[in-house]
């Protein structure tokens, strides 16, 4: 009998990261790392990659109520934010 491992299923805003992490923000992080040493990013980042259609809707919109009411594009989108 073999162990079928179910798929883990990736949230919209995990998948968001992931294309963030791949473009430099204008705080001076670089691709590849966070923008606060912790795993957050700014909104602007987040912005940037779905302006250069790398980030689909469902994913800003992930992003945007992670955000909260007031943000700016320095905003943090911290880590282990869902």
């Amino acid at each position: 009998m073999t162990n079928i491992m179910p798929e883990r299923t990736a949230r919209p805003l995990e998948l968001a990261r992931e294309a963030a992490r791949m473009s430099p923000c204008s705080c001076g992080a670089r691709p590849g790392y966070s923008c606060d040493g912790k795993g957050g990013f700014h909104l602007g980042r987040f912005a940037e990659a779905a302006r250069f259609g790398e980030l689909p809707e469902d994913r800003m919109a992930a992003v945007l109520a992670a955000a909260g009411d007031v943000f700016t594009s320095d905003t943090i989108i911290p880590a282990g934010t869902r």
